[in-house]
């Protein structure tokens, strides 16, 4: 259950990522100091770093799944 969680979380930062980068500055006019921008594309980019490495740490703790 948890892993599908962090499954979900890894999709909805990847969406969250095409949506700072491509839809934003089509949509909101783009502003050099927009603290809003910042912050949710940092954030995002921690969420997906984080999610890499709780899959991974998962993948390599199942003892089933090693050699796959």
């Amino acid at each position: 259950m948890l892993i599908a969680a962090i499954r979900l979380l890894f999709a909805l930062s990847v969406l969250g990522m095409v949506w700072w980068a491509f839809l934003w500055p089509v949509v909101i006019p783009v502003e050099p100091d927009n603290r809003l921008f910042y912050i949710g594309s940092i954030t995002t980019l921690l969420l997906f770093f984080a999610c890499i490495i709780a899959l991974l740490f998962h993948r390599l703790s199942s003892p089933g799944q090693r050699g796959h």
